[in-house]
């Protein structure tokens, strides 16, 4: 579906929603401990688990009652990524500043329990892009449940998906090899939203210029 907006072959409205479907719709095919290392480190305030099991579900906006909450209607949170021994809800913003929303959060997370509470697992709140400071976010505490709250931006994610595909292109297996192709879509998936990955001068190969080639750079025929 990626390549068939990357070759020009279709139109679509980019934004914030088509970012996060296409991100996190991807990586959720991945082998979970590669997602979750990716995750896990473009974060900047790790509070996620070293283990969370398998993915077993990803939600887009599902539908959650408002009840308890300021919302007449209904509470629509973007993901809820369903693993084995917790679950991660996520709230994203398009772009890199001043969009989250503290009443936002509290509602979703409410609106969580009302939906998933019997249930009795611990959640993870992640935010982002949209973050208003870049510091460490107090946990949430409703009814007696605690809910770190953790924060990234799409630049930082995207920069470890490059990362890991880097990684995982050098190796030979098949399956890293799978691994690297889903992670090549991701890349592409970032880039039809304007967020692309750079070299670093820091990065690039030294190259020795002498006389001859100065002579050559500054000659007009």
């Amino acid at each position: 579906m990626i390549a068939y907006f990357t070759h020009n072959k279709g139109k679509t409205k980019f934004c914030e929603d088509s970012l996060t479907a296409s991100v996190f719709g991807t990586l959720q095919y991945l082998p979970v401990d590669i997602f979750l290392h990716i995750l896990k480190k473009s974060l900047l305030h790790d509070q996620l688990p070293s283990y969370i099991g398998g993915l077993n579900k990803v939600i887009f906006w599902e539908n959650w009652s408002a009840e308890g909450t300021d919302n007449t209607s209904h509470i629509q949170p973007d993901v809820l990524m369903r693993f084995e021994a917790c679950d991660v809800l996520l709230e994203a913003k398009r772009h890199d500043e001043n969009q989250q929303s503290a009443v936002q959060m509290h509602d979703q997370i409410t609106a969580y329990f009302t939906t998933y509470g019997e249930e009795n697992k611990p959640l993870y709140f992640i935010q982002v892009g949209g973050l208003h400071s870049l510091s460490n976010e107090l946990d949430n505490n409703k009814n007696g449940k605690t809910v770190p709250i953790c924060k990234t931006n799409w630049s930082r994610l995207l920069n470890e998906v490059v990362e890991a595909q880097k990684k995982l292109s050098l190796e030979k297996t098949s399956q890293s090899s799978a691994s690297s192709r889903i992670l090549e879509d991701v890349i592409k998936a970032f880039s039809l939203h304007q967020y692309y990955k750079l070299a670093w001068l820091g990065n690039l190969s030294k190259t020795k210029i002498n006389n001859f080639s100065m002579d050559k750079l500054f000659r007009y025929e």
